[in-house]
């Protein structure tokens, strides 16, 4: 029975050993497994190198710089031209007037005697320049210093109702004498002169309300010609004319 015991235990450590790898060979990793070939060098992952041979990142050198994508240029439109806008045509309006009148009494009488074309013919009020009065002036001088010193020299000559012209074309000239009638304006002009004072005639300008008959088409114009030539009208004030 002895020998019987001893037979299984030593049965029973031969067996432990196989079965705990005594008789196998040690197993290696499977990178220790996979030879390298002779001359050729192994990538070595940096998880693989021991902590002191890890390089240290260089701060200064980092991914490459990306260029920033170029925006896609978007062509402005530029300003259509301004077109300008075509020229007004002007267009002259057909327009014949008789007159003009001084007051409208008479250039109504002068309607009511047209036999035909009256109802073609209106009476219309304009504006017209007209000289008003004359004046005898003493050149005017280029300052208003100068003015002064030629209106003293005529007052102390006698002519106490001498002043300046201060604003006009006549400004800085030397007023002497005012007239409504021109026969008398030139009477005093020349007693001016033949007290050797260089005095000159300028008419007075200024504006009256006239009356004028008025048409726009030719049956109108026929019958104011007609008015125009009849006995009595004055053909130097009174005309057929084109309206400005």
């Amino acid at each position: 029975m002895k020998y019987l015991f001893f037979l299984l235990v030593l049965f029973n450590i031969a067996f432990y050993l196989w079965e705990t790898g005594v008789n196998h060979p040690p197993t290696l990793p499977k990178q220790a497994q996979a030879e390298t070939p002779a001359g050729d060098e192994r990538i070595v992952l940096v998880k693989e190198l021991p902590k002191t041979q890890i390089p240290a990142p260089n701060p200064a050198v980092g991914p490459p710089p990306q260029a920033a994508p170029t925006p896609t240029e978007v062509p402005t439109p530029k300003p259509a031209a301004a077109t300008a806008p075509p020229e007004a045509v002007k267009t002259l309006e057909t327009c014949y007037r008789l007159g003009p009148y001084d007051l409208p009494k008479p250039a109504k009488a002068a309607l009511r005697g047209l036999k035909t074309g009256q109802d073609r013919i209106e009476l219309v009020k304009k504006p017209l320049a007209v000289e008003t009065g004359y004046l005898i002036l003493y050149p005017a001088a280029d300052t208003p210093e100068a003015a002064q010193a030629n209106r003293k020299m005529l007052m102390e000559k006698g002519y106490k109702d001498a002043w300046v012209v201060d604003q006009g074309e006549n400004r800085y000239a030397i007023s002497l004498a005012a007239f409504k009638d021109k026969s008398h304006a030139e009477e005093a002009l020349a007693r001016f002169r033949a007290q050797s004072i260089e005095a000159e005639l300028k008419p007075r300008l200024g504006s009256l309300d006239k009356w004028w008959l008025e048409t726009h088409d030719d049956a109108g114009k026929s019958a104011l010609e007609t008015l125009a030539g009849k006995p009595g009208v004055d053909s130097a004030l009174v005309a057929v004319k084109v309206c400005e």
